[in-house]
């Protein structure tokens, strides 16, 4: 199955969350380090003003001193380093199965002949696609009860400037040599190449275009319950 890039820019959600983190992160070094602080204070006047605190701190228990100094300031390097490497990471994005079908679907893969067919850049995502199941549908997903041709919606994201079209269903359906059966309808789907764009484009919606696919405008006899559960 092909693979899903990980590498894409922070979504305002995520920008706004790291900062959050990062803020809390340096509050909490600045407290840290103001409490050391204080007690590194506490203990330097202490040995200057007290004849006692010198003879305790200095010659007693100077190995517990020496080390307690030690620990503190790598303590406070090392909060520094953490606040000043601390980076953003991103939220994994491959939240839906890529090659997840409608309801009553099945996966089957593409015939070789007419992958080859396809557009260089798209081919990798239309290795495999989704057909209905034989006798669960009938002839509602044909424009006639012939059942020679899928309905291949003309309304609402499937209309030519809309972003569905113009990003993921025009690549396939303007390949030259496909026949009507092959083309991005109600019978026939592509998931990979839903998917990727999914993920591409529409980074706080990653089911949009194929919850799109399925609207009311678009192919409204099915059901994609894995994917869209709510479809508009």
């Amino acid at each position: 199955m092909a693979s899903v890039t990980s590498d894409m820019a922070l979504t305002d959600k995520e920008q706004a969350e790291f900062n959050l983190r990062k803020a809390r992160l340096f509050k909490a070094t600045i407290a840290v380090n103001v409490i050391y602080g204080v007690v590194a204070l506490g203990v330097l006047l202490a040995v200057f003003f007290s004849e006692g605190a010198r003879d305790l701190f200095i010659t007693r228990f100077a190995p517990f001193t020496i080390t307690f100094l030690f620990g503190m300031l790598l303590v406070i390097i090392w909060l520094i380093i953490v606040v000043r490497t601390f980076k953003p990471y991103k939220n994994a994005t491959l939240k839906y199965d890529p090659y997840s079908c409608p309801d009553y679907f099945e996966l089957e893969r593409t015939d070789e002949k007419l992958l080859s067919t396809f557009p260089e850049e798209i081919r990798a995502d239309m290795t495999f696609r989704c057909k209905p199941r034989v006798g669960v549908f009938g002839s509602s997903l044909h424009t006639d009860t012939t059942m020679t041709t899928p309905i291949i919606p003309t309304a609402g994201e499937w209309v030519a400037s809309k972003p569905l079209f113009e990003n993921v269903i025009k690549s396939v359906n303007a390949t030259a040599g496909i026949g009507d059966d092959d083309k991005m309808s109600c019978t026939t789907i592509y998931p990979g190449l839903l998917n990727r764009k999914d993920i591409l484009d529409n980074k706080e919606q990653q089911n949009k275009y194929r919850c799109q696919y399925i609207a009311t405008a678009g192919c409204k006899d099915l059901n994609w319950t894995s994917v869209c559960p709510y479809p508009a």
